[in-house]
């Protein structure tokens, strides 16, 4: 059996919830998530969660990036970039930075939109102004 070397993420990179699974509880995941079956309760990723069009998620979602095909019914904090596919619908508060979100027509949005606060990649360091010492001369 030939072993794909090709493939852009390998299996220890993705987490897939099938159409024929259902879960009740927490879901944490520290890479790549795709739904496809239902979780009641909260999804916690730290890279991308994607809900398939099959996928629904009755709880909250709190992640880095989102793709939303399937059915949310709850809030969603997204730290980077967040699209609602045609097909997905979303009932809920979505947090997510300014400029991140992408809407396609189609999709179906019921609830309030909330700007976080923007992220810094690294903290900058304030520049020291050498104190004015002019003298009258």
């Amino acid at each position: 059996m030939a072993k794909a070397t090709n493939s852009p993420l390998s299996q220890k990179e993705l987490a897939y919830l099938g159409e024929d699974l259902h879960v009740e509880g927490t879901v944490r995941c520290t890479n790549r998530m795709v739904i496809n079956g239902s979780v009641e309760g909260s999804v916690q990723g730290k890279a991308e969660v994607t809900v398939g069009r099959q996928g629904v998620v009755q709880g909250s979602i709190d992640c880095s990036q989102a793709v939303i095909s399937g059915k949310v019914l709850g809030n969603l904090t997204v730290r980077n970039r967040l699209e609602i596919s045609g097909g997905g619908r979303v009932k809920g508060e979505i947090n997510v930075q300014p400029g991140q979100m992408i809407i396609r027509e189609g999709a179906v949005l019921e609830g309030r939109c909330v700007a976080l606060p923007p992220q810094s990649a690294a903290p900058q360091a304030k520049l020291a102004l050498p104190e004015s010492s002019s003298s009258a001369s």
